[in-house]
């Protein structure tokens, strides 16, 4: 079992809010483990910053965690949409609209940070993975330190090999655990 993060892929173009001083309490919402889709701002808007290819999933520059889809990967991913577990928030920009993403499916699942050599990982709990089947999951959220509720968005194997096997662009992903090198 592997967990993986989102990335930016090089080359893809990068997003910021725009108006981000009056704007970026609707990131902190992304911290809630319950619908914010009836306070969520139809007038939320983001800026093309850096320049490059057209992405599915380009990176937004508000903080650790959060991810943006476009309308195609919000077509093509559907089948990870379907339940009330995730919200897709709509964020517009001058080239369409996209899209971010709020887990509310929060699991009972606990992590820390450890640093190798050049490198942060994440220390999932494996028991509290397994009995809450993260494997069979596209995305979670879970609890910093057992106790702290975080935004950070997880993705598990499942979602990345979707992803990989489709013709969406722009996404990457980074491994930050594997349950085998415990």
């Amino acid at each position: 079992m592997k967990i993986y993060e989102i990335t930016g892929a090089n080359g893809f173009e990068e997003l910021q809010l725009r108006n981000y001083e009056q704007k970026k309490y609707c990131i902190d919402w992304l911290e809630s483990d319950v619908s914010i889709r009836d306070k969520w701002n139809d007038d939320i808007e983001v800026d093309i910053i850096t320049k490059g290819k057209k992405s599915d999933c380009p990176f937004i520059w508000v903080g650790k965690g959060v991810m943006v889809i476009s309308e195609n990967a919000k077509e093509k991913l559907e089948s990870y949409w379907i339940d009330d577990c995730i919200e897709l928030l709509p964020i517009k920009c001058k080239e369409g609209v996209y899209y971010l993403l709020h887990v509310i499916d929060v699991r009972n699942i606990s992590f820390d940070f450890k640093i190798e050599i050049g490198n942060r990982k994440v220390n999932f709990n494996k028991l509290e993975c397994i009995k809450n089947k993260i494997d069979v999951n596209g995305l979670f959220r879970g609890y910093y330190q057992g106790d702290k509720l975080d935004k950070r968005i997880f993705i598990t194997e499942r979602f990345k090999d979707s992803v990989k096997n489709s013709t969406l662009k722009g996404f990457d992903f980074r491994e930050i655990w594997d349950s085998e090198e415990l």
